[in-house]
């Protein structure tokens, strides 16, 4: 899948946000200390690393410059093969002659971009003679699209003179789309230190056309998204009442509808019978909004929205308007047609399942989609009550928010 270019431009009714969940950092004792340099990604650079293939594309990178959704594991970067189409690793070598016969474990955290078919991320554990062939290996696989813990313990087998640690993967869809960090590799009998370890983590799940878009979360997790985003919440506990820390930065309705209203922190707590169960840390990060709504006066009954793209745009989430007479309308689906210049419907792209707010006035989605350089048109399932007036042409209200 190709990712958003670093210049995004969006036209009359174009919008984006991006979302994304971070995932926690807990430590758990270890036996020694990490043999890789620049194991965690955090020089933001490949120091330590070596890569091969044509394209030479890996970068320690914290995602935003390509519109991607994927965000460290901890700290602020991770390591991916940026757009490569071709066969490629990084890899780095640790000088094991005098491990020889000693435990060695190999710990990473790994995930893949959440389309179908997925890739799958790759790492090894690979024992090398003097001369560089390989004695023997062991290999760890991902293809799920949410950061998983992974390790392997090996003894260090007889002439092994280099420990090489291999990231890599196997491409299914496009774009090479595997995201390492954390690499953490240690030898039995060392002295202490820490290596990251699974505890309760945050996954998203898109919008389709039947499910509205969620995060499940646990006790202290943390989610990462961006104005103008909403989600549902879910958690592996009953009948929790939600409340937001900084209702200025983000709201949450007691049901969990959670909406990011501006650049900041905020501390997300749920309870159940007046008891705090969950608490989560929700990082709002900030996006230009391309708003199609105004204040003035609206009929029900609009005409379908039209979108320009001048360049290939990736559209995040979007936002469609049923005022209503003030009742709003029970949400339902908004949908992303292909369109030819005159903006005569093509062929269907998508379609979302809203979520309400705001009475149902406010419907919105997540899109997270990349649209190329064309005309598209926007519907939703209750044309009858899309609002509009003289201002917005008659075209039904529409507003998006774009990545900076």
């Amino acid at each position: 899948m190709e990712k958003i270019s670093k210049t995004l431009i969006c036209s009359i009714l174009a919008v984006v946000l991006a979302v994304s969940v971070k995932m926690p950092m807990d430590t758990v004792s270890a036996s020694s200390s990490n043999l890789l340099t620049n194991g965690n990604a955090e020089a933001g650079s490949l120091t330590g690393w070596t890569q091969t293939g044509q394209e030479k594309k890996w970068e320690a990178t914290d995602g935003d410059n390509y519109g991607n959704t994927c965000v460290p594991h901890s700290g602020k970067y991770f390591f991916w093969p940026v757009n490569t189409h071709e066969e490629t690793t990084l890899y780095q070598d640790v000088n094991a002659s005098s491990y020889v016969g000693k435990t060695v474990t190999l710990s990473l955290w790994m995930a893949v971009w959440p389309q179908s078919p997925t890739d799958e991320a790759k790492a090894s554990l690979i024992f090398l003679n003097s001369s560089g062939s390989e004695i023997s290996s062991k290999t760890l696989s991902n293809a799920t699209a949410e950061w998983k813990q992974f390790s392997v313990t090996e003894t260090v087998p007889g002439g092994t003179s280099k420990i090489r640690v291999k990231l890599f993967g196997k491409n299914n869809n496009g774009v090479e789309d595997w995201y390492f960090d954390d690499v953490f590799l240690s030898v039995s009998g060392g002295s202490s230190s820490t290596v990251p370890a699974a505890t309760e983590k945050s996954k998203v799940t898109k919008a389709t056309a039947s499910n509205v878009a969620t995060i499940k979360v646990g006790n202290n997790s943390k989610v990462t998204a961006y104005v103008g985003d909403i989600y549902k919440l879910r958690s592996s506990i009953s009948n929790v009442k939600w409340y937001s820390g900084k209702t200025s930065v983000a709201t949450v309705t007691t049901d969990g509808v959670l909406s990011c209203l501006k650049k900041g922190t905020a501390k997300i707590t749920g309870k159940v019978n007046g008891a705090t169960k969950i608490t989560f840390t929700l990082t709002c990060k900030d996006a230009k909004l391309i708003d199609g709504y105004n204040s003035y006066g609206v009929s029900n009954g609009a005409k379908l929205a039209r979108l320009k793209a001048g360049k290939k745009l990736y559209i995040k989430s979007m936002d469609v308007y049923h005022w209503n007479g003030g009742k709003g309308k029970k949400p339902g689906t908004i949908t992303i047609y292909k369109a030819d210049s005159k903006y005569r419907i093509k062929s269907k792209i998508k379609t979302f399942k809203a979520i309400g707010t705001g009475n149902n006035t406010n419907w919105n989605i997540t899109v997270n989609l990349t649209l190329p350089k064309g005309y598209y048109v926007i519907k939703t399932s209750s044309p009858k009550t899309w609002s509009y007036n003289s201002r917005s042409n008659n075209y039904g209200f529409i507003r998006c928010w774009c990545l900076k």
